[in-house]
């Protein structure tokens, strides 16, 4: 049997059709504020490192420093996002198969097994059952 994927996009589509617009509007809010939060944590950080730069001997052109901000927010971006990734979908995904292998083994007489999972979890969680097996 060939590999069989999870359609995320089509799941996602029809649990999003069934939201009410006041969730769609606390969505938006939370969106919102973590943007705000997260930008101007990131411009402070970058701030920092800009002037900590200077104050140790580095010239940056009056012209530049938004750029080189902006660089540095960039670069930590890229350093953490996939960290963040790791410490959450993937460590919660072996979390999740582990939890399922453990219920498969105390009911061994069951012929199928029925894990309800969020979406963005189905397929880490098929692939680690396709290759390790419940």
């Amino acid at each position: 049997m060939g590999y069989v994927g999870v359609d995320v996009l089509g799941a996602a589509a029809l649990h999003a059709a069934s939201f009410h617009c006041r969730t769609w509007v606390a969505i938006l809010l939370a969106a919102v504020a973590a943007t705000l939060f997260i930008f101007g944590l990131l411009e402070c950080i970058g701030y920092g490192a800009e002037g900590a730069a200077e104050d140790a001997g580095a010239h940056v052109p009056e012209g530049d420093r938004q750029l080189v901000q902006t660089c540095i927010m960039l670069a930590i971006e890229l350093y953490l996002l996939p960290r963040l990734y790791d410490a959450v979908a993937v460590s919660r995904d072996e979390a999740m198969y582990r939890r399922i292998a453990a219920v498969a083994h105390e009911q061994p007489e069951a012929k199928r097994l029925v894990a309800v999972v969020g979406a963005a979890h189905a397929n880490g969680i098929l692939t680690r059952v396709r290759g390790r097996g419940l």
